[in-house]
Parts: structure tokens; sequence; C-alpha cells
């Protein structure tokens, strides 16, 4: 299987100023040894919003990092992600054997990783026995989804041209 170093979907990019180790990419680094920093690379973190990330690496260790700036340096390796956390309350997590793609850090490139915020809204629906079946999921540009146990369910309106139909909170599951 061939690293990837860089993970996206078609997206405008924007220009990314790096100044300096941030707090979490220092967290990040917790417990690296003072000679390992010459095997070090960058990761620069395409997103919004994020609280803490979970990095699984292919030699088996894990790194958290919390409150992460544009840019984490991390001891060279391939990392997936595993957990996301955003501001509000919004969490996404691999489950089983998903096919989250590995990102190669280390060398002279800077490897890429888009997670998080901007979200987006987006519902199938589905006829069905009389019925409207709805699907509800928020997705980050990698169509990861998140989920918000403390938000509130949301609402849907069913109109047919201006006459208002129903109006009903939608329950999980």
């Amino acid at each position: 299987m061939r690293p990837v170093t860089s993970i996206r979907r078609p997206l405008a990019l924007t220009a990314i100023a790096v100044f300096g180790l941030s707090a979490m990419g220092r967290a990040a680094l917790a417990g690296t040894e003072p000679g390992d920093r010459a095997n070090l690379g960058r990761l620069l973190i395409q997103g919004e919003g994020i609280q803490r990330l979970v990095l699984e690496g292919r030699s088996g260790v894990a790194r958290t990092i919390t409150t992460p700036g544009a840019m984490v340096e991390l001891p060279a390796d391939e990392y997936r992600l595993q957990q996301v956390e955003l501001t509000g309350g919004f969490k996404w997590q691999l489950r089983g054997v998903a096919a989250e793609p590995w990102v190669k850090v280390g060398g002279e490139a800077s490897a890429r990783l888009f997670v998080g915020a901007p979200l987006r809204s987006e519902v199938q629906v589905q006829p069905g026995g009389g019925c409207l079946n709805m699907s509800y999921r928020l997705v980050d540009c990698e169509g990861r989804d998140y989920l918000n146990s403390k938000a509130p369910a949301p609402r849907v309106t069913v109109y047919k041209g201006d006459r208002e139909l129903t109006s009903q909170t939608l329950k999980y599951g």
C-alpha cells in the first residue's frame, strides 16, 4: 500500500503561515526524547473548531493533540485519525475497520490532514410505505459523520408550495 501524503477532496485551499510550534504541537511531542527531535515531521491541519485529535501511528503509538493550531510536529511515522472532538460537543470516532487513510508524516514535505469544521448538513429522503424516511448527517469535507449528544434533535418542516404540511422534531436512531 502506497503511503498517502495528502488527504483531500476537491475544495479551495487557504494559505497557512506557520510562525512556530503551537502549544498543541508541543503537547504532541510529550514523551519524545530530545535526540529524536531530528526525526520529526510536520502535519498541516486544515479545518476549524478542533478541540482534540487522537492519531494512531503504524508504530502502535497513539498521539493525543489538544486545541491544535494549523501545524504540529510529530515523530516520523504514518498516522491515521482515530477521534476528533470539535467546539460545541461534535465528535467523530473511527468505527470498526473503516477505511480511514494513513498520512505519512516525515521527510521534507509537510503532510496535510483535512478534518473538522466547516461541517455541512446532509438529508436523504426516501418514500416507503406511506411514510417519508429521513436520514440526517453532519459531515466534514472528508465525509466523516459527526455526532453531538448534547444538541437538540433537528426539526423538519415539510411544505407543498407555500402551504406547510407538517413540522416535527426528528428522533435520533
